[in-house]
């Protein structure tokens, strides 16, 4: 049996890695939604440039296509359109005029613009987003939180019996030492050799079938979560939503 246990945490082990790396590359591209170069004017010439040397008040050109890289305020406009659902969920395209901020992570659909450096890098409202969600608190999983209820629950009766054991053993004339082995035996005896491989094999059993169907999970325990889950509130429409028209 402990052999058993061995084998199933160590393949419970690469995959959880294998999913992580996975998560990790998904990760990865929404990363690459910010742009490597962006065109600017500096003294008078138009030139491209990294978008990690962008700086305040760089003046930057834009036109249907381009992603924007930082936050921007808009100098001049024509026809121009911003689709900012990433950062609004809303599908539908917004019309900045001058004096209006453009956030960086949103993309140019239509039109042109010159529009002047406001804020980069952990400034900009996308980073700020990003910061906040690296703040918030993770509660404990329904799974963990049962776990421990039952971990404590074994704990309690398998002490008990074992210390119960002890006692009786010393009544009927068995020596301390010896007693104590007994009671220990009794003790492990009562701790289901079957929970570890069940706990871990289940959530990664359902993380491969959720993968299969294009949806990473980086956690093992978030599966548990989201089938805890009754409802799931949204007023995006075509945020979690798929038309298959």
């Amino acid at each position: 049996m402990a052999v058993a246990i061995v084998v199933v945490v160590m393949l419970n082990g690469a995959f959880a890695f294998a999913q992580e790396d996975r998560a990790d590359r998904a990760g990865q591209r929404l990363r690459e939604l910010i742009p490597a170069a962006v065109t600017v004017r500096r003294n008078g010439r138009v030139t491209q440039i990294e978008a990690t040397c962008l700086v305040t008040e760089d003046v930057v050109l834009l036109e249907a296509g381009d992603r924007i890289s930082a936050d921007l305020e808009a100098a001049e406009t024509h026809g121009l359109a911003v689709n900012e659902s990433m950062l609004t969920g809303e599908s539908v395209s917004a019309r900045p005029q001058a004096g209006d901020r453009l956030p960086a992570g949103t993309f140019v659909v239509e039109g042109q613009a010159e529009a002047v450096v406001a804020a980069t890098g952990a400034r900009t409202r996308l980073a700020g987003i990003a910061a906040l969600t690296q703040e918030a608190e993770r509660p404990p999983s329904p799974l963990t939180l049962q776990l421990n209820k039952v971990v404590r629950t074994v704990a309690l009766i398998a002490l008990g019996i074992g210390t119960a054991f002890f006692g009786l053993a010393v009544l009927l004339g068995m020596q301390p030492t010896q007693g104590f082995l007994f009671a220990l035996g009794v003790t492990v005896a009562l701790v289901p050799e079957g929970l570890l491989p069940t706990v871990t094999l289940s959530p990664a059993r359902a993380a491969q079938r959720m993968a299969a169907r294009n949806d990473p999970i980086r956690h093992l325990e978030a599966v548990e979560t989201l089938g805890s889950a009754t409802f799931i509130c949204t007023d995006k429409t075509g945020t979690l939503t798929l038309d298959h028209r």
